[in-house]
């Protein structure tokens, strides 16, 4: 397992509950992933999110689909 801190580059509505948002990863630490992997969040790693695009597209950044409730 990687353990690695991102920033947040963008967090973009895409309908009335669910945003994309845009996870910056630090250039000195290169990591790879596949769509569909889970990725844990938080101290604790408690939240567990899915990956939204595949390793190749922009190894730069993450992007994750989050369904919030109002």
């Amino acid at each position: 397992m990687n353990t690695v801190h991102c920033q947040v580059s963008e967090i973009l509505p895409l309908n009335g509950n669910i945003s994309a948002v845009r996870l910056r990863l630090p250039s000195d630490q290169p990591i790879h992933w596949h769509a569909g992997q889970y990725l844990l969040l938080g101290e604790n790693q408690d939240a567990a999110f899915s990956i939204a695009n595949a390793a190749g597209e922009d190894d730069s950044e993450l992007l994750l689909h989050i369904r919030h409730d109002a």
